[in-house]
């Protein structure tokens, strides 16, 4: 599969898009985080 001239670019090709996809699901998750604190914190408050 990568035995040709073109090599290079394939595995450059899917090394930034491993990076790309890993960097948007950690960051979906550490939003989501942080909002559902920040929902909890807001449901805290407005109880009586």
């Amino acid at each position: 599969m990568f035995a040709d001239k073109h090599a290079p670019y394939y595995i450059t090709a899917y090394v930034v898009t491993f990076l790309v996809m890993g960097w948007m699901t950690v960051d979906t998750w550490l939003r989501a985080r942080r909002w559902r604190r920040r929902a909890e914190q807001l449901e805290k408050e407005k109880k009586p």
